[in-house]
């Protein structure tokens, strides 16, 4: 029986690691078969979906066509929560509208985010005016209260107009600019940045660079596990 939810371009985590050290996959083809790609090293994998159900832990979409009793249910049976990227205002208003902050920020489960979701992250968040991705005017709001941490991801270090914006985004509260392979993990209050990145703080900007790649970070992460 199927009772799997998933869809093209969710990423899903598999009972088995693959050799590279992850068990996150990304849904890249749906089917008769479906095609996986390993978010690690960017292997594909096409398995039918049979095989593919019986490989796949279970996974939770919460969308609109959810009731907010089935959303909150669903948020408390899972020990992973991972929030995508998108159109930022419209994902914190969605999890405004049917309130769910609370059911997110939880102290018993990993909590993790990507673009968007990374941003609404934040204790209160500053996002800078950036009409090409959807955002008027800066705005500076409630976020789901992780971190205190604001940043600003896939940056364009060559457009100056949204770097002027950002700048001034930056006189209300720091925010730490990264390149697509940077990420921070926080674990314990204790705050670990991994790749090159900057920090904007009114107006000044600092270059940060932890040599660690992510491949780094895993292989270490899999090292520990077998100490």
């Amino acid at each position: 029986m199927e009772n799997k939810e998933y869809r093209l371009g969710s990423i899903v985590i598999m009972k088995k690691q693959h050799p590279c050290g992850t068990n996150e996959w990304e849904i890249v083809r749906l089917g008769a078969d479906i095609k996986i790609k390993c978010l690690n090293c960017g292997r594909t994998v096409l398995l039918p979906r049979i095989e593919f159900n019986k490989k796949l832990k279970k996974i939770y979409i919460i969308d609109s066509r959810k009731t907010k009793e089935e959303m909150v249910c669903d948020l408390k049976k899972s020990n992973i929560i991972f929030l995508l990227g998108g159109d930022t205002l419209k994902q914190i208003n969605f999890i405004n509208k049917y309130d769910l902050k609370d059911h997110i920020n939880r102290d018993d489960a990993i909590i993790m985010g990507i673009s968007a979701g990374a941003i609404n992250l934040a204790k209160k968040v500053i996002l800078a005016k950036d009409e090409q991705d959807n955002i008027p005017e800066l705005s500076i709001y409630d976020g789901i209260g992780v971190t205190d941490i604001n940043i600003e991801p896939h940056c364009d270090f060559n457009n100056k107009k949204h770097w002027k914006e950002l700048k001034e985004a930056s006189l209300y509260s720091k925010i730490v600019v990264m390149h697509d392979d940077c990420f921070i993990i926080i674990e314990d209050d204790k705050c670990n940045y991994y790749g090159s990145y900057l920090i904007l703080n009114k107006k000044e900007i600092t270059y940060k660079n932890n040599k660690t790649t992510l491949q780094e970070f895993i292989k270490d992460i899999n090292y520990e596990k077998q100490e």
